[in-house]
């Protein structure tokens, strides 16, 4: 008797445990970022117990998306590179890593991560603002012309490539003719798909 009591009641509580994680895992990939790193970190919390290493990759994305949101990108670049050690092909942790980077006014870094989610995916319409961007800081605009130029080429998928192609505009205007550097301050760019946050002049845009 005591045995079948023993399995009901893990049965119990399997069952009960199963749509809690998932509603963990939903809410990890919430817009809001605080709901994003609580739920975030309940699923880290039990790594051990995730066994798809990429699934629990998008666990560190997504909290490390969300601490970039709330501004904190010393706990988003941790995040991010423990996304990729995990993942390593995964473009959109590269560019919102860089996108940290740029945050903490390191371009030179932010460039290399842009590199490389561009070279995962050569159609990423943000990858080529955000490096763009980078270039710009760097000084190096004719790097920056360039990148605008190819962001603008590829057809936009998106709303959020619809809001990088209008910013790259204004940045390709505010640059002014090949050979020369800005004309004027670029604009800062409004707030793109609901899923990113709103960047702001110098810093790179989010997936």
């Amino acid at each position: 008797m005591r045995i079948g009591v023993a399995a009901f009641t893990g049965a119990l509580l399997i069952a009960v445990s199963l749509p809690a994680y998932a509603d963990n895992w939903s809410e990890c990939a919430s817009e809001d970022a605080e709901t994003s790193i609580r739920a975030c970190t309940r699923i880290i919390a039990v790594r051990n117990q995730v066994k798809d290493k990429t699934r629990l990759a998008l666990a560190y994305y997504h909290r490390g998306t969300s601490y970039y949101r709330r501004n904190d990108c010393t706990a988003g670049i941790a995040d991010l590179s423990e996304s990729l050690r995990l993942n390593a092909s995964d473009h959109r942790a590269f560019n919102n890593r860089g996108s940290c980077y740029l945050k903490t006014n390191d371009p030179t870094r932010a460039r290399g991560d842009f590199d490389e989610a561009l070279r995962l995916d050569p159609t990423y319409v943000l990858g080529y603002l955000n490096r763009g961007i980078a270039s710009e800081q760097l000084g190096d605009f004719t790097r920056a012309r360039a990148d605008f130029t190819s962001g603008l080429a590829i057809p936009a998928r998106r709303d959020i490539d619809t809001n990088a192609h209008a910013e790259i505009r204004r940045r390709l205007a505010a640059l002014g003719a090949p050979g020369t550097g800005p004309a004027t301050k670029p604009a800062s760019p409004p707030p793109t798909a609901a899923a990113t946050p709103p960047p702001t002049g110098t810093s790179g845009v989010a997936s």
